[in-house]
């Protein structure tokens, strides 16, 4: 499985996950794929690169749960 990471965009938390077979690594702007292409830590992709998913998160005693059944749109 591909890592998730959890981010915080000032009103909501949400975690990021790039596609599958594609692992994002961290950037001191946000993240960059497989592929080079960056992404800001809204998920927004520079130019038409697209997006990455976004998961909503719930903390729960002490625990965070990501829901990747329920992507959210990217600029919500």
């Amino acid at each position: 499985s591909e890592p998730v990471f959890v981010v915080d965009l000032g009103d909501r938390f949400v975690a990021v996950e790039g596609e599958p077979g594609c692992r994002l690594e961290p950037t001191s702007a946000g993240f960059s794929d497989c592929r080079g292409v960056r992404y800001g830590l809204d998920g927004r992709g520079q130019g038409a690169a697209g997006s990455v998913r976004l998961l909503p998160i719930q903390l729960a005693r002490g625990h965070l749960y990501v829901d990747p059944a329920h992507p959210q749109p990217v600029g919500r």
